[in-house]
């Protein structure tokens, strides 16, 4: 739920900076594609666990604790970037 929220956040962001300040140049940022690597090997081992048994319960624990800590990571530094660009354009102004 909180990837989503993220999503949510970027989405509207991304919505307001276009309004407010104009074109959007977003590029994804390190920590974003880990959070997407990450997403997908813990949904691909949730998968494997359901159909073999395997891996361990603590491994997909410790990879849910690291996606959610990636998305949380990455949601601030988009958070940071954009405000710091918006912040910029204002001050120019």
């Amino acid at each position: 739920m909180i990837a989503v929220g993220r999503d949510v956040m970027i989405g509207l962001g991304a919505v307001v900076y276009r309004m407010g300040w104009g074109a959007l140049h977003g590029r994804p940022i390190l920590a974003s594609k880990v959070n997407t690597l990450l997403q997908i090997l813990y949904i691909s081992l949730v998968v494997l666990r359901a159909g073999f048994g395997m891996p361990p319960r603590s491994v997909i624990d410790a990879l849910a604790a690291a996606v959610t800590l990636t998305v949380l990571i990455s949601g601030a530094a988009y958070l940071r970037e954009f405000t710091g660009r918006a912040l910029q354009i204002a001050a120019q102004d």
